[in-house]
């Protein structure tokens, strides 16, 4: 399992700019760490040994808006 999370210095240090991408995410607020436990559990679980080769977003709804 490979978690990658990027996080703009530019973008959060901007609290214009931070504001604006806010409002922008459907779950009204940004990602935490502790917001990957349940996917990682899953996935680290018996229940997740038929997974293999999926991304799963963890993003609050933003790719599904």
């Amino acid at each position: 399992m490979r978690c990658t999370c990027n996080k703009c210095p530019d973008i959060c240090e901007n609290e214009e700019r931070s504001d604006a991408l806010l409002v922008r995410i459907p779950a009204g607020r940004y990602g935490e760490p502790e917001d990957l436990k349940g996917a990682v559990v899953f996935l680290s679980s018996a229940a997740g040994d038929f997974i293999h080769g999926t991304i799963l977003p963890v993003d609050g709804g933003w790719l599904g808006r």
